[in-house]
């Protein structure tokens, strides 16, 4: 090692700020002091205001039972809502790749018409939900809920050997995608 000499040139840039990052840059610090706090407390607000719904299932009723007689638009919603999001934030980040806009354009599109009606018919009442019944509807949803997790859970494992027997490995493809999007 006498004779030899290493060199290593490291170059450092400057990352670019994101549009969020200037944006949040721009306010005063008052208003900055403001957004992180209400980032932290919001979101502990309603964890909080779940946790005391949920611990404390079927009280009040009266909240249970208006979320029961609209539990199926709202939740329907919900759902199209989250997958059309998705579906915008899927294409926003995969849209250099040819495989993974491709692929997630197929699989969003499916998605966003899928979930809803899946949901519209795996939700619907052995009768009519009225301010009586609203409770027991839940009940039976959340069974409902539990029964699929378990169907879910069974067949999931299934559904990957049979498409890895087929030569679609669908699931290294996509964590490939993603992770090499990270590194870039």
């Amino acid at each position: 090692m006498d004779g030899e000499q290493s060199e290593i040139d490291v170059l450092l840039r400057e990352p670019k700020p994101s549009p969020f990052e200037r944006w949040f840059a721009s306010r005063t610090g008052d208003t900055q002091f403001l957004l992180v706090l209400l980032t932290l407390i919001l979101p502990l607000t309603i964890i909080g205001v779940l946790f005391a719904l949920l611990s404390n299932y079927p009280e009040p009723q009266g909240f249970w039972i208006w979320f029961g007689l609209h539990i199926r638009p709202l939740v329907g919603w919900s759902l199209f809502l989250l997958t059309l999001g998705a579906t915008v934030w899927l294409q926003i980040r995969f849209r250099d790749s040819s495989f993974g806009s491709a692929f997630f354009s197929l699989l969003s599109g499916v998605l966003i018409l899928a979930v809803p009606i899946v949901w519209s018919q795996v939700s619907l009442p052995t009768q009519p939900v009225t301010s009586g019944n609203a409770i027991a509807y839940l009940d039976e949803l959340r069974s409902r809920a539990a029964a699929f997790a378990l169907l879910l859970t069974g067949i999931v494992p299934w559904i990957t050997l049979f498409l890895k027997w087929l030569g679609l490995d669908l699931l290294s493809s996509i964590v490939n995608l993603v992770t090499d999007k990270r590194k870039k």
